[in-house]
């Protein structure tokens, strides 16, 4: 059960991890975009 139960919260912290990453990419790239439209 211990094997499993770390499994899942390596699967959930890396799920975490990427779509944060990604969550901040985009809001990055469209915070980004209206600066390098109006300059």
């Amino acid at each position: 059960m211990r094997i499993s139960y770390v499994g899942i919260i390596d699967a959930l912290q890396n799920y975490y991890i990427n779509s944060n990453l990604g969550i901040n990419i985009t809001s990055f790239a469209t915070s980004r975009s209206p600066e390098v439209r109006n300059s």
